[in-house]
């Protein structure tokens, strides 16, 4: 009788166990999973057409003025894996190969880069607000001929700064055709100051 007893005792204090040591594994991969991050993706998505974008280059092209207040004029690009950024002899950004390409073009009240806002939409201009001015995407982007564009004609652009050019860009809104375009980027910006070029590229 002493005996069952004893094993008895011994088999549930081995499940108790067990379920300890089961807890502590689940426990332990849970935080090794929060520790490991994510990497971030950076895309174009064009109806059904998803695009990973690599690399882009920010153009600062000068200050005007709307309604008597200044505002300062971006050219935001970006690319997909295949096409290679450099900058020539007189300090103009260059492109070789083909890809995919973006260009948002936008009117902010911050300078020398664009001001943190989530107020960049389409063709919505005052002194005092962020804008959209207007924005283009190429799927066939090729740097040594002419490329065929499809126009975005509505939609937000929100810029987040972080240290450095290392800036996170989105937008949402539709191109000419109505299809829905979303576009997210976070990684550097080659920044070019071109307020004093003589023709803007």
């Amino acid at each position: 009788m002493i005996i069952n007893q004893t094993l008895t005792l011994n088999h549930k204090k081995m499940k108790i166990l067990s379920k300890v040591l089961l807890g502590a594994v689940a426990l332990s991969l849970t935080f090794a999973g929060c520790k490991k991050d994510e990497p971030t993706v950076s895309y174009l998505q064009a109806g059904d057409v998803t695009s990973t974008l690599t690399q882009g280059n920010l153009i600062y092209y000068g200050e005007s003025t709307y309604g008597g207040s200044p505002y300062y004029s971006y050219y935001l690009e970006f690319f997909s894996q295949g096409i290679d950024l450099g900058t020539d002899n007189s300090g103009y950004p260059t492109y070789s190969g083909t890809g995919v390409k973006v260009v948002l073009s936008l009117y902010s009240n911050g300078t020398p880069r664009p001001a943190n806002a989530n107020d960049y939409v389409y063709h919505v201009w005052s002194p005092v607000n962020n804008a959209l001015n207007y924005g283009l995407y190429s799927l066939d982007y090729i740097a040594a001929s002419k490329s065929t564009y499809k126009d975005l004609t509505g939609g937000t652009v929100t810029v987040k700064k972080h240290t450095g050019d290392n800036f996170t860009i989105t937008y949402s809104g539709v191109d000419g055709d109505d299809g829905v375009v979303e576009l997210e980027y976070t990684g550097n910006l080659k920044y070019y100051d071109g307020s004093g070029w003589d023709i803007k590229k």
